[in-house]
């Protein structure tokens, strides 16, 4: 396939610093696709390609313009300073595979120090913990819903003790919907009576 009518095939997303994973990929396949993969993985003078000099600057220079043009405008301008591909390839990839893995263990904390507050509806705050727990989902961390089950009444604030020990008390297993529905019934029950 001729690296023109490769460049009809795949259609980027500009990198906004969202996402590093998914777009890496994506480059990734671009560049193989165009044959020029293998300037982000060495210089020329320990390539293992064989070409010859020309041909490597020419797809050297080609991989660093669809690199840059991969980039949403301010990070262009950012990792426009860097000389060649490799470089930019480099400290892409130095800069937000380790924000992304950072990123990935703020979640995981934040989900297992996450604290019901008694004076906030807890619907609400039910809302945050399973948006978090999805966000652990796909970066395929499952959670079986029996233990976030668990989880949640353990999380519970002390004044939804009698909540909690009625919850316990059901013989069967209760689902993520039927507690959530529980939680909801109880929720408008706790602020009707401090309206009172």
């Amino acid at each position: 396939m001729s690296k023109k009518s490769a460049l009809d095939t795949i259609k980027l997303q500009s990198f906004d610093a969202s996402d590093f994973l998914s777009w890496k990929i994506q480059v990734q396949l671009g560049m193989k696709e165009r044959e020029i993969f293998y300037t982000v993985q060495s210089d020329f003078a320990s390539t293992v390609e064989d070409v010859d000099e020309y041909q490597w600057n020419k797809d050297e220079d080609f991989c660093r313009d669809y690199l840059l043009n991969s980039l949403n405008p301010r990070l262009a301008l950012t990792y426009h300073a860097y000389k060649t591909a490799k470089e930019i390839w480099d400290r892409l990839n130095a800069h937000f595979q380790k924000e992304e893995g950072l990123s990935k263990s703020l979640i995981g904390e934040k989900f297992f120090n996450f604290r019901f507050k008694a004076n906030v509806s807890i619907t609400s705050q039910l809302l945050e913990l399973v948006n978090l727990r999805q966000k652990l989902d796909d970066d395929h961390s499952k959670m079986d819903d029996s233990l976030f089950v668990y989880m949640i009444l353990s999380k519970l604030p002390p004044e939804w003790l009698f909540f909690k020990t009625e919850m316990h008390r059901l013989k069967e297993k209760i689902s993520l919907d039927e507690l959530t529905r529980f939680i909801h019934i109880e929720d408008q029950n706790v602020a009707g009576k401090s309206m009172e």
